[in-house]
């Protein structure tokens, strides 16, 4: 048996919370990062003895659209998979529902799911350094109850979520703006996971492609990207309604249905 632990992960949350969980399974995992536009180009099929570990994060309920079409060109042969959805202290919505229905119709069996909180990509003040020590123990700990569901068959699952799903409401584009602290390391046109940056002489940011995931002012070594004052709106509700409790991360269970 193989253990797989593949994720979308602009900022590295999901990442962290997927190999965690995957760890637990199987010390010995494989990491398979479907965050960068190049690694999207690889053609995923995954034999019927493996386990995969398969996290997104939650973009306004939902599965990134950036990541849809790709998500169904990964292929199972009745393999077992593991859902993870990673958010922003609000909520996680109707992602986990959305991304069983896509990988039961890829030929994966679903046998357990899970949902983390992550550092809100708008603001550090929500969920401020999540997940952290007690979320990656939990997330461990999953890994090492999955030991055991996964040898089982006939597994059930109830998955939260409605169906049909959350509806995803038109937004205006926008891009993060350059200040002239930007040294041109261009490591923000190498991280954007859609490739949504270039460089003319200056760091170019594409409005129509940016996704807002914010991989490129988290990780710009200086602090030369911001969004400026193009996110106030949302930000100060996030920081007025999600930011002073805590939410502790929803694991569901596959059980065996003898």
């Amino acid at each position: 048996m193989n253990t797989y632990a593949l994720f979308f992960s602009p900022t590295k949350t999901t990442k962290r919370v997927v190999e965690t969980i995957a760890k637990g399974i199987d010390k010995n995992y494989n990491s398979l990062s479907i965050t960068l536009p190049d690694e999207r180009k690889i053609n995923y099929s995954f034999k019927e003895n493996d386990t995969v570990v398969f996290g997104v994060p939650v973009y306004s309920g939902r599965i990134p659209d950036c990541i849809l079409d790709y998500i169904n060109t990964i292929k199972g042969d009745n393999t077992k998979i593991i859902l993870i959805a990673v958010y922003g202290n609000r909520h996680f919505d109707d992602t986990l529902v959305e991304m069983e229905d896509i990988t039961k119709n890829n030929g994966f069996r679903v046998i357990s799911a899970a949902a983390f909180i992550g550092e809100h990509s708008f603001t550090a003040k929500v969920a401020n350094n999540r997940p952290d020590e007690k979320d990656l123990e939990i997330a461990y700990n999953f890994g090492l109850e999955l030991k055991n569901i996964i040898k089982k068959d006939n597994i059930k699952l109830i998955i939260p979520g409605n169906r049909p799903y959350r509806e995803k409401k038109p937004t205006v584009p926008m891009a993060p703006v350059v200040s002239e602290k930007c040294n041109e390391c261009k490591k923000c046109i190498k991280d954007c996971p859609v490739g949504a940056i270039s460089y003319n002489n200056k760091i170019i940011i594409d409005e129509n492609k940016c996704i807002r995931c914010n991989s490129c002012i988290k990780n710009c070594p200086v602090g030369a990207i911001s969004f400026m004052d193009q996110l106030i709106n949302p930000i100060n509700w996030l920081e007025s309604n999600c930011m002073e409790t805590r939410r502790e991360p929803d694991v569901f269970l596959g059980e065996c249905n003898e």
